[in-house]
């Protein structure tokens, strides 16, 4: 059982607040559940009380909040910009003040000596006062490397732990964090690099005594490769450009351990890493963390390189091994289900268009299909009515009819994307054994559908036909993983998905987690 009492330990970090800045437009917009804040052409918003929506008023007149809000305000206007800023709609531009904190970093590793070198030399060059800054470095028993790794860390003046037996990364945290004198902890992988400001930015959102953790955005280093370009746009360890805390609730539930600063007090409450996980180890700590009421800060400003897999197999079986570990995450943390949303309307058309014996007429299938989209938006406009007093404010029919277009559209899009990284060969060998040149055009079709989906989405630096290429790769590795991880468990509860009913109602973007959210896959982080 964990303590679920606040911390009251480790060092008072202060701060000085010189502002929030807010990249794009928030404004108010109209919504059936209240007072909704949202980023304009965005799926990001927060739903706030009427205090707060007055104090989001006060401060933009005009109805658009944007750019620099200085850091003097009243009480209720610093109360909902702490909001904005912890939910992502804002950053908080804050700096140290003295005396700052001794952290110390801890770096596993087992092997990939070249990357240590690297990622030691950049935690010496840390704009940070080197006499507060610790770094450990703990070799996981490597039989041959022994020599070269005591030569880097010898070279930065790090201290070396050697461990006997090899144990893995989470093992290897867990030792160097017993050794460590820091009054904050850091983690940092050897195939990773920190930039000069790492610290600097991180460091200032303890002075929030209910934050446990921080961490940086991990992006790729600097890579020409196909793999590199691709991972520079879908790297599962990439938590996107937007910051927030964690929340298990929908996809913004973990962050990876390659970069990692937390209170010692926090780690001992969670009993550290868990040795026995090998893969996933860091997904399991958070969901731990946030589950006993600590809560856990992803900062975007500032951004961590990791190394990408250098050849084609090495990331198949990064992949593979990622995706193995969510059959265990999901059998230890059932709330960690897998959605596989089905949109009512679209879902409700397609059942009547192909249920020819009971509607054989082909123009009349086409009616009730557009029947149901027609009662899709009228049920819409009805329940939102109330946010919009005057029936003149409303948004015009012209308005209503592309937005639940592209609400269904969004919603299928999610579910092919969805359905081709989890489900798709599973269930292409279920059904192939009957109709095998059927089922395999089909599984191609959906691995093309979700590659392209996301080369317009993403718009990566290559071209389509290796994009499509590597991310039917990537789709299919991460299935033959889930697959194998739930072999593994011996578990068929921990592969399948919950199968939810969404309505595509044009609701506002990204409010709360409701079922029009766009599912995204679980991700584990992996080795270091």
């Amino acid at each position: 059982m964990i303590d679920p009492t606040p911390l009251t330990t480790g060092p008072e970090i202060r701060v000085a607040v010189r502002g929030y800045l807010v990249g794009s437009a928030l404004m108010i917009v109209p919504d059936p559940r209240g007072t909704v804040i949202a980023r304009d052409g965005s799926r990001r918003a927060v739903v706030v009380n009427q205090a707060a929506g007055d104090a989001f008023r006060r401060l933009a007149p005009n109805g658009i909040l944007a750019g620099s809000v200085p850091a003097t305000l009243a009480p209720a206007e610093a109360t909902l910009m702490r909001l904005l800023a912890s939910r992502g709609l804002a950053v908080a531009q804050m700096a140290l003040a003295q005396p700052v904190p001794t952290v110390s970093v801890v770096v596993p590793t087992f092997g990939r000596v070249d990357g240590l070198g690297r990622c030691l030399r950049a935690l010496r060059a840390l704009a940070y006062p080197p006499e507060h800054l610790e770094i450990i470095v703990v070799d996981d028993a490597h039989p041959d490397d022994g020599e070269r790794v005591a030569a880097e860390s010898a070279a930065v003046g790090a201290r070396l732990i050697r461990r006997e037996l090899n144990g893995g990364p989470a093992a290897s945290r867990d030792t160097g964090a017993a050794h460590a004198m820091g009054t904050i902890l850091g983690f940092v992988d050897s195939d990773c690099v920190v930039p000069p400001g790492w610290l600097n930015e991180l460091l200032p959102e303890f002075a929030d005594r209910g934050i446990w953790a921080v961490a940086a955005r991990v992006t790729g280093i600097v890579d020409a490769s196909a793999i590199g370009r691709y991972e520079a746009v879908r790297s599962p360890l990439d938590m996107g450009p937007i910051a927030h805390d964690l929340d298990p609730a929908d996809d913004r539930f973990f962050v990876p351990s390659a970069n990692l600063l937390i209170r010692p007090e926090a780690l001992r409450r969670l009993d550290g890493f868990d040795a026995t996980m090998r893969i996933g180890e860091d997904v399991d700590l958070c969901l731990r963390a946030v589950a006993a009421g600590g809560r856990i800060r992803y900062v975007a400003s500032t951004s961590v390189g990791h190394e990408r897999r250098p050849t084609l197999p090495a990331f198949v079986r990064q992949r593979v091994d990622y995706a193995s570990s969510e059959a265990r995450l999901v059998a230890r943390h059932p709330a960690l289900t897998r959605k596989l949303p089905i949109p009512l309307v679209p879902a409700s058309a397609a059942a009547v268009m192909a249920a020819a014996r009971i509607v054989p007429s082909f123009p009349t299938r086409v009616a009730l299909a557009l029947g149901l989209l027609g009662g899709q938006m009228l049920a819409w406009r009805h329940w939102s009515a109330p946010t919009w007093p005057d029936p003149a404010a409303r948004p015009r029919w012209s308005s209503s009819i592309r937005s639940t277009a592209l609400a269904n559209a969004t919603l299928v899009d999610g579910l092919v994307r969805g359905f081709a990284r989890h489900q798709v060969l599973p269930v292409s060998l279920l059904v192939g054994r009957f109709r095998p040149r059927r089922t395999i055009g089909t599984a191609v079709c959906l691995l093309a559908w979700a590659a392209v989906s996301d080369f317009v989405r993403l718009r990566p630096a290559v071209d389509p036909l290796r994009f499509a290429a590597i991310h039917a790769l990537d789709d299919l590795a991460y299935n033959v993983g889930l697959i194998a991880g739930a072999i593994r468990e011996r578990s068929v509860r921990a592969y399948l998905s919950g199968i939810r009913v969404s309505t595509g109602l044009p609701r506002s973007p990204g409010v709360g987690t409701g079922a029009d959210a766009t599912p995204l896959p679980v991700q584990p982080a992996g080795r270091r």
